[in-house]
């Protein structure tokens, strides 16, 4: 179980906060990218219904994820480090801002890489020509970082947690 930051750790809260945050769940995971390769399913139909091209995954979007994710994975291990230490605690504005950034961060890493799934099955039927196999490596590598970007976002979004009872009582 975890509970909300609280501005002073010890003064315990008179009633349970209304609400109660967790990670998402694996349910909530799997629809996650079960849509984004709906999504990229029906994107890659609809272009190709109305005759036009895909377009190559650019690489500098798989190097933006992975630059992210790395910030990410910095983040969420001084949030733990933060939560851990009693002089060094951080607000409930920064826990927040964190938890949503890694929520967000998961969502969309999902969704992208559920989208990139579809754009590359579409393309494994074509590697005789260039231009596919080029679109079949660039959305195989933007899998990699999409779900790398994911994964990135839910270990921030799980550094947020404070334990209810156990070592870092806070």
């Amino acid at each position: 179980m975890t509970r909300v930051f609280d501005e002073d750790p010890d003064v315990e809260p008179e009633h349970e906060p209304g609400g109660h945050l967790r990670p998402l769940g694996v349910g909530t995971v799997l629809v996650t990218l079960l849509i984004g390769v709906l999504l990229g399913w029906a994107l890659v139909s609809l272009l190709e219904l109305v005759d036009q091209p895909l377009p190559v995954t650019p690489w500098t979007m798989s190097a933006l994820l992975v630059v992210l994710a790395i910030a990410a994975l910095v983040a969420a291990r001084r949030m733990r480090a933060a939560l851990a230490s009693r002089k060094t605690r951080p607000s409930s504005e920064t826990g927040v801002a964190a938890l949503s950034a890694g929520r967000a961060m998961l969502v969309t890493g999902l969704l992208l890489a559920g989208g990139h799934v579809a754009y590359v099955v579409t393309q494994m039927t074509r590697l005789d020509i260039d231009l596919h196999r080029e679109r079949l490596v660039g959305g195989s590598v933007a899998i990699v970082a999409s779900a790398l970007f994911a994964w990135a976002g839910s270990r921030l979004e799980r550094a947020c947690q404070i334990p209810r009872d156990g070592g870092a009582d806070v």
